[in-house]
């Protein structure tokens, strides 16, 4: 798991099993100005989390061994305040699953930066 500097910048957790996808919404933040602390498994972020350390979580829903779903559902238990964004290749069929009182928003595979920077505005106020 990488770690967040204290470099005064908000971090961000973004937890998803494909290295390839983690990495690129890492530098599609990283470029937006934000710290990214990256985790390969729910399991794993899990043992980083604290509650007020990341800004936003982003996770994603299909994982092996907890899916997207279930580690939100752990950390919104640990931290209600804490948002959370699904980023997903599943979102219609997710969204038709009803509200998900454990996931603040979600965002369908693939994404335009000009998606990920509207959900960015919806959660996080102008700093």
């Amino acid at each position: 798991m990488d770690s967040c500097e204290t470099s005064g910048r908000k971090c961000i957790l973004v937890v998803d099993d494909q290295a390839m996808v983690a990495e690129s919404l890492k530098m599609a933040l990283e470029f937006a100005g934000f710290e990214v602390q990256t985790a390969e498994s729910g399991r794993d972020a899990l043992t980083h989390f604290e509650p007020q350390k990341f800004a936003v979580i982003f996770t994603d829903f299909e994982m092996p061994g907890m899916n997207g779903h279930e580690f939100a559902s752990i950390i919104k238990a640990r931290d209600p305040r804490q948002p959370i964004i699904m980023v997903t290749a599943y979102a219609d069929s997710i969204l038709n699953m009803g509200p998900l009182p454990q996931v603040d928003l979600v965002i369908c595979k693939p994404y335009s930066l000009e998606e990920l920077q509207i959900a960015m505005s919806k959660i996080l106020p102008p700093s």
